[in-house]
């Protein structure tokens, strides 16, 4: 596990019987899913804090040495600061798993807030926020018409690489709709891309931003925007962009090795697009997906864990369509993809590069 402030290591540690972990660097304290609470009660079962409890106001937090929040040790998901309310103390609570990390200095003056703080006061220890009680829990139809899909995974910062690529590719299609012969060119024959793939190594990227139609294009930015938000805001613009020019380029490798109809040309992102699917599960493998349809004019609302939806788009709209034999689509390259988009984020995490 490492530190949401610092990235570095933290050790776990022992007591009033209960476990967790801290860092020795930046003096900061990881506690899972209610388990500060359970920490501070003890300490306020003390009778010694009790009594320093009247004595002594607590004192205002420490800073964070990240200003928007790290990433939780736990889950990977964003973790946010917030302040205690009426003891001036920041914590930091993962958006997902709500576990909390508090610096070390902040837990006796926590002890103390919470030997005096009513139960709503402390309702941002335990699993929901304050506001959760009067949240609208009615779904958002507008984007229930189409059967779409949310993640309740919120990003610390705009995803201007995710945005970037989608831009790049709208423009693509559009330039292509004009000039439909350029279009032709610039698509992955894999026969060709296998005899001489220095010649048509080009073709790769190209092919990449080419999309059939809008049903195509629209599907596949789409699922971008979902799932494409989260990975940018963990491993950074720069590597988030050779991660999807990287899945794109093994998804169509081995489409070209795999496929039976190597002289039709293939386009699309799906392959790369792919690739992030792959490391959304192994980031993000609790994080909820939400899918939102209409059946018989009344809406539905299904929410899995990302690593049950991702785990059956991929085997059962892979495997299952390669078994049935349907045709035209790349469905090789989707599974290059997916698989090449998880080893690599679980090669960054054994070398503690995220």
């Amino acid at each position: 596990m490492q530190c949401p402030e610092c990235n570095r290591s933290i050790s776990t540690v022992k007591h009033l019987n209960i476990e967790f972990e801290t860092c020795s660097y930046c003096k900061g304290a990881w506690f899972n899913r209610n388990e500060l609470s359970d920490y501070l009660q003890k300490k306020a079962d003390n009778i010694i804090m009790s009594s320093y409890a009247n004595l002594f106001p607590p004192k205002m937090s420490s800073d964070f040495d990240t200003q928007d929040g790290g990433f939780c040790p736990q889950c990977n998901q964003a973790v946010e600061q917030m302040t205690l309310s009426t003891s001036g103390i920041d914590i930091l609570k993962c958006v997902g798993c709500k576990g909390i990390w508090v610096k070390t200095p902040d837990l006796l003056p926590l002890s103390k807030w919470y030997c005096k703080a009513s139960s709503i006061q402390r309702l941002p220890l335990y699993d929901q926020e304050l506001d959760a009680w009067n949240a609208d829990t009615d779904a958002n139809i507008t984007p229930s018409i189409l059967g779409m899909i949310e993640d309740d995974n919120p990003t610390r910062n705009f995803p201007w690489a995710t945005t970037f690529i989608i831009i790049i590719n709208i423009l693509m299609f559009v330039g292509f709709l004009i000039f439909p012969k350029n279009a032709e060119t610039q698509m992955l024959v894999p026969s060709l891309l296998l005899k001489e793939p220095l010649s048509h190594f080009s073709q790769i990227f190209s092919s990449m931003f080419i999309h059939a139609d809008i049903v195509h294009l629209l599907g596949n930015m789409y699922f971008l925007w979902v799932f494409g938000d989260n990975i940018e805001d963990r491993i950074g613009v720069f590597k988030y962009i050779l991660l999807f020019l990287l899945c794109g380029i093994i998804a169509d490798y081995t489409h070209a090795l795999m496929t039976s109809d190597p002289e039709i040309p293939t386009l699309g992102a799906s392959g790369a697009i792919s690739g992030i699917l792959g490391s959304y599960m192994v980031l993000y493998p609790k994080a909820r997906i939400n899918l939102f349809t209409i059946v018989y004019f009344r809406l539905l609302r299904f929410s899995f864990p990302a690593w049950f939806y991702l785990g059956i788009w991929f085997l059962g709209q892979q495997f299952l369509n390669i078994a049935l034999g349907v045709q035209g689509v790349a469905w090789y390259a989707h599974i290059g993809g997916f698989i090449i988009g998880a080893v690599v984020i679980l090669l960054m995490r054994i070398a503690r590069l995220l």
